[in-house]
């Protein structure tokens, strides 16, 4: 038996632990910390050793990796001066540990791995692989004598910051994008015949797109424009355009090149569900997005790697479940509901005191709730790897309800107004809604849907006509999620739920009180965590 432990360092860090090639735990710093992409990992490595019933001198090998300049080769992170025996280290290249977690969660036996992101180790932005079952082959990687600033993920960055986001808010471009007009043409980036990316722009962040429009004589005015202005939408159509068409540009000259059945895209471009779509639309053969391509998801990466230096072996996921978070039992949520008091921080305002019953049919009774228009907490089992919410810490409501969108977005989550919500589909449903229905079950593509999509999805169907589904298949094993929309489709006809992740300018919640403290200081009409249903006097 191997047993090996990933670790990430940096922003965005976690632990896995891998046993025999399958992740029985994984979680990221930020769910336990509860700051947002929050650097370090000792709080998740001792939340996964807990969880595996492991200690660190159990391991066969513990993977470590970063971004920026590499790690030194004998990097243990101090773990040495806790553990009793010695410890076997690795260092794992950023971009090769996104193109393993994403290889091996994609079950393709061939497939040509494209990563890109912000930047891995030495200023790499891009690199592409060749993987199958006995090995791996690195066939691009971004020129290094490049700037950083060059990079697909890097521009895309660097727009986000001047439309007044921030670096890890590319989502709110990718959303915005489809309110504005495709009313700029200048080239932002320049693809050569091996597949390697070359943008227009001179720096990075918001100062290398004002350097950029007053070379090419573009007059987009001063940083952060406001996002209701139609300047504002064209800048962020515009980078969405130019980002698929270089996306596109680079597989189709990585496939000529490198000819393959397959391709799998991961690092934190991604992340564009919309630029996932366009690939899938436009190359033949399979398709799959990793859905922990962001950092989040390195180390489950590194601890495959770990297995792979052991062995020679590269596994293929025993399933697709991205469910990796620890079990939580009765007790767990009975100390959190009777300890109230201490599940709220310091400062947090509470909207009212928590009353709480037990129910025999949770399922049942949270989609009466949801028939008669209540927005609810769901919190079920073990949590989710990577930033989408996939039905087990969710916000879920009927996406039919008129201002349902604005309700959440303004009295709820706080968010802009222009941020679109996904929805989860029962397959039997999605027929109507989709053609062809592909295997989307990580809400990480936004496919067009068809025009009777509105009937079933609601307020779900973005204004250009897209949905980041999740689709839900009926014969899939316990899964309370899937329980949930079929109790839904008795009450209301149909099996689609509004999704969003349980949160509120936070990271999602990971354990029962992070639930009821997130639940007591936000507008929600009710809580169903695990077998109890909650709500405020």
């Amino acid at each position: 038996m191997t047993v090996t432990l990933g670790i990430h360092v940096g922003h965005d860090g976690g632990a896995a632990v891998c046993v025999d090639g399958r992740i029985v735990v994984a979680c990221a710093e930020e769910r336990l910390t509860r700051f947002k992409y929050a650097n370090g990992w000792w709080n998740s490595v001792r939340y996964c050793l807990e969880a595996a019933g492991k200690a660190l001198s159990d391991f066969d090998l513990i993977a470590f990796s970063n971004a920026g300049p590499p790690l030194c080769d004998d990097f243990d992170g101090g773990l040495s001066t806790w553990s009793t025996g010695s410890l076997r280290t690795a260092v794992v290249d950023h971009h090769l540990s996104h193109a393993l977690g994403a290889y091996v969660f994609s079950q393709f036996d061939n497939a040509l791995v494209f990563v890109g992101d912000a930047g891995g180790n030495l200023g790499m932005t891009e690199s592409a692989y060749l993987f199958s079952r006995s090995g791996f082959e690195r066939v691009m990687v971004s020129d290094p004598g490049r700037q950083r600033c060059k990079g697909l993920g890097s521009t895309y960055e660097a727009f986000t910051n001047f439309l007044g986001f921030a670096d890890q808010e590319s989502g709110k471009t990718m959303a915005l994008a489809a309110y504005g007009m495709p009313d700029i043409s200048h080239p932002l980036f320049d693809v050569d015949g091996d597949g390697r990316i070359y943008s227009a722009l001179e720096a990075t962040h918001q100062w290398g797109v004002v350097a950029f429009a007053k070379r090419a004589g573009l007059n987009w005015g001063d940083p952060f424009p406001n996002s209701k202005s139609a300047p504002a939408q064209s800048i962020a159509n515009y980078v969405q355009r130019s980002f698929e068409t270089a996306l596109l540009e680079s597989l189709s000259s990585l496939l000529n090149r490198h000819p393959s059945p397959n391709v799998v895209v991961s690092g934190g471009v991604g992340l564009n569900c919309v630029a996932n779509s366009a690939v899938r639309n436009r190359l033949q053969g399979g398709f799959f997005a990793f859905p922990a391509c962001s950092d989040t998801g390195l180390a489950i990466g590194n601890a495959l790697y770990g297995h792979w230096r052991l062995t020679g072996m590269l596994p293929k996921a025993p399933d697709r479940s991205m469910l990796f978070g620890r079990t939580y039992g009765g007790a767990d949520v009975q100390v959190a509901l009777e300890r109230r008091p201490d599940t709220v921080p310091p400062g947090a305002v509470r909207l009212g005191e928590l009353r709480y019953h037990h129910v025999s049919d949770p399922c049942g009774e949270a989609a009466r709730l949801i028939a008669q228009g209540k927005i609810l907490g769901w919190w079920q089992g073990r949590s989710e790897s990577g930033p989408r919410a996939l039905g087990s810490r969710s916000i879920v409501a009927n996406p039919r309800i008129e201002g349902v969108v604005e309700r959440l977005n303004v009295q709820i989550k706080e968010r802009e107004w222009f941020r679109p919500f996904g929805p989860s589909v029962l397959r039997s449903d999605a027929q109507a809604v989709l053609d062809p229905v592909n295997d989307y079950r990580y809400m990480i593509e936004a496919p067009k849907v068809s025009t009777r999509a509105s009937a079933i999805l609601g307020e779900c169907v973005h204004i250009d006509g897209t949905a980041r589904v999740q689709i839900v298949d009926e014969s899939e094993g316990e899964n309370s999620y899937r329980d949930l929309l079929i109790a839904v489709k008795r009450e209301t006809g149909t099996g689609a739920l509004l999704n969003t992740s349980f949160n509120l300018r936070e990271p999602l919640v990971e354990t029962p009180g992070d639930a009821i403290a997130t639940f007591l200081r936000s507008r929600l009409d009710a809580l169903i965590l695990d077998e109890f249903v909650c709500w405020k006097e």
